[in-house]
């Protein structure tokens, strides 16, 4: 079986409080871009030990418990009491690290994958619920389309879809820690965050246009001035993106942009500056 597994931007990214759990409550919008992981995917029922192998065209990828899609195979087996030889290969064309929710979608895809080999034995809410023993981002990665989510990015709720768009990803070279960012903003105080409801009622409108102007993301607030994500949002800008945003806690950067050709001359110009990048569109729900 083989299953795209799609890459998540946030449109709107506001990061909370710090839970008890060492986790932060969150309020955001996650669309599903046409970007995506290949995931190939064999199972069969046996009588002796569970097996599961994971390859991946890209090298530096792990193959073992480290890899979500391992430990998506991992949990279902073990939710259902089963034993199976478990065949995994990654078509990866995410960027891993990348603040696009890479490793999430490719664990997501092995639970749905799973689920429709053996038989279907888990509803969409007990799906939902292994997904968030995985990571908060894969209740969405299990879904797919446009949604608003809160708690740690359980919480979530159908929204209108984006209007039809081009999107350019662009990964820049450096890396940034999930886990320093989050504190960055635990120590540092937050100005004026603009509501959701302003991204929700321009999803609701179809107002590309009104999107752009409520596109937030609060980690963007805690990068360096000097930060090689904000050169490239401003690129972006320049090219003729509507607007550019962070994705996560990045470093992967997006603009939007009515037109394809402009965008692909975007990506013309980011290649001239030393970036890699491509051209996505939104996708719709799947889950």
């Amino acid at each position: 079986m083989k299953l795209r597994a799609y890459a998540k931007i946030n449109l709107y990214l506001s990061v909370l409080d710090r839970r008890e759990d060492g986790y932060h409550n969150i309020e955001s919008v996650m669309q599903s871009v046409s970007l995506a992981d290949t995931v190939t995917l064999e199972a069969d029922e046996c009588g002796g030990e569970t097996e599961i192998t994971v390859s991946s065209t890209d090298g530096t990828l792990p193959t073992d418990g480290r890899n979500l899609a391992y430990r998506a195979a991992e949990l279902y087996l073990r939710a259902l009491n089963k034993r199976a030889h478990v065949r995994i290969h990654i078509e990866k064309n995410i960027p891993v690290a990348a603040g696009l929710a890479g490793g999430s979608t490719d664990g997501a895809a092995v639970l749905r994958g799973l689920n429709e080999i053996l038989g279907g034995a888990l509803s969409r809410d007990e799906l939902l619920g292994l997904g968030l023993k995985l990571g908060a981002d894969v209740p969405f990665c299990l879904t797919g389309g446009t949604y608003g989510a809160r708690g740690i990015g359980e919480e979530l709720s159908p929204l209108a879809p984006l209007p039809d768009c081009s999107i350019v990803i662009v990964r820049p070279h450096g890396k940034i820690s999930t886990a320093e960012a989050y504190g960055k903003l635990d120590s540092t105080a937050r100005g004026d965050v603009p509501p959701m409801s302003m991204m929700t009622g321009a999803l609701a409108r179809g107002s590309l246009s009104g999107v752009c102007s409520a596109m937030y993301n609060a980690f963007e607030t805690v990068l360096d001035a000097d930060a090689e994500a904000l050169r490239v949002k401003a690129a972006l800008t320049k090219s003729g993106a509507l607007a550019a945003l962070l994705s996560g806690s990045g470093p992967s950067v997006y603009g939007i942009f009515y037109d394809e050709r402009e965008a692909a001359r975007a990506v013309g110009r980011m290649e001239e500056l030393g970036f890699n990048s491509t051209v996505t569109r939104p996708v719709g729900s799947f889950g």
